[in-house]
């Protein structure tokens, strides 16, 4: 109990002296917590608002994204993988911003394609589709 008691005196008798500097520099401390959220905050409203404005100020036309991937086969099995990277890629980064992604595969134009199961004539122009 006595030592209870003489902690409390010893408390006293330094705040005592020194309390006014304490509540300045709390008071400091939390004042600079304070700036410091508050500019982190601003500036990430700045950086969203700037994003918006920069959205919403030109035609949704300006905006289409083309992903561009050379030299890949256009079968199901080499396109789902690629499909879901850009899908999860967009969504990630775009979020709400997106609106729909589409496929379009081009073959190259000299490219003989046939429907037939049987082998193509030979010295006849062959070749694989890319997407």
């Amino acid at each position: 109990m006595q030592l209870m008691s003489l902690i409390f005196w010893l408390l006293y008798r330094r705040l005592r002296h020194s309390w006014l500097l304490l509540v300045f520099t709390s008071f400091g401390i939390l004042a600079s917590v304070t700036i410091r959220a508050t500019g982190a905050l601003y500036s990430r409203a700045l950086g969203e608002a700037g994003l918006r404005h920069s959205v919403s100020s030109f035609s949704p036309e300006v905006h289409d994204v083309q992903v561009i991937s050379q030299n890949r086969p256009l079968g199901l099995t080499d396109y789902l993988p690629l499909e879901k990277l850009v899908d999860q890629t967009a969504n990630d980064r775009l979020g709400d911003f997106l609106v729909k992604t589409e496929r379009f595969g081009r073959t190259q134009p000299n490219l003989t394609l046939l429907d037939s199961l049987e082998s193509p004539i030979l010295g006849s122009p062959s070749g694989r589709p890319f997407f």
